[in-house]
Parts: C-alpha cells; structure tokens; sequence
C-alpha cells in the first residue's frame, strides 16, 4: 500500500548579532502557544539559554509571539520589541537570513523528515557568517515555514 503524505514544519531560529551566532530553537509540525512557551523558556534558561546576558528581544507580529511568550522573557529581563506590522525591515537580520537558506539550501532538497531537515539547517547555519552585529545585547528571531514530503 502506498500513501503519499505532505506535512509543513516550522523552523524558529534566533540569532545573536553580538555573537554572531545563530541557533535553531525549535523544529516540528505543530507550532502553537504551548510549544512556543517552551521555546521561550529554553531560550531564558538561567543556566545555558541563548538570551542569558542579552537586553532585547526582536519578533513580528506573528500570533505565535503569545502573549505568556512574551512574559517569559519579559520575566527573564530581555525586553521584548515587536516590529510593526507590515515592516520586515525592523528585523532585517533574520529577514536577510531566511532568504539564503531558502535558496541556498532548502529549495534543493525534498526533506523525508524532520531529523534530516534539521540536519540540514544546522550543517548550513555551521557555514553561514551573520552580518557585523549593530548592538551588543541584541537578538532577534525568525519563523520560517518549510513543506516536507
């Protein structure tokens, strides 16, 4: 029996422009507020989370950046900043970062799961180099939607 099957996963990274450092938080087919209240507590994390010593927090408008998202981080000091609608350049950086991997990467492969997704995205994000950083204590975040067969 043969079944053919088309699922989209969503890929979240942040970056850090200080240390020019990207990190995949999360890779999976369902995204919702649940989910992403656990990404913002693994990304706050006092021991080894990606914003541990960082100020500001850049993020659209997605409904994805709930509001128990934002108090997370909120609560971990990081001021969160939440660009306006309809202007992607406010965050520029992860903007200019989904283009080439979707081109450079991930339009040329056809993915059969999520570990060979993520092994991608991470092999890329090892090779890639990130713009000189604008301001020491700053992240910002990005969601990028994938279809996979």
């Amino acid at each position: 029996m043969d079944k053919t099957w088309l699922s989209a996963l969503s890929c979240i990274f942040v970056m850090s422009l200080a240390k020019r450092k990207v990190e995949i938080a999360h890779i999976g087919c369902q995204v919702n507020g649940e989910v992403m209240a656990q990404v913002a507590r693994n990304l706050s994390d006092v021991e080894d989370g990606f914003l541990r010593d960082m100020k500001y927090f850049i993020c659209d408008r997605d409904v994805l950046f709930t509001k128990e998202y934002r108090s997370i981080l909120e609560g971990s000091g990081v001021e969160v900043i939440r660009t306006r609608v309809g202007r992607p350049q406010q965050n520029g950086y992860a903007e200019r970062f989904v283009k080439p991997i979707k081109t450079g990467c991930l339009d040329h492969y056809i993915f059969l799961g999520e570990k060979l997704l993520l092994r991608a995205v991470e092999q890329y994000v090892k090779h890639i180099s990130l713009p000189m950083a604008l301001s020491p204590n700053q992240v910002t975040i990005q969601i990028l939607y994938i279809t996979i067969f």
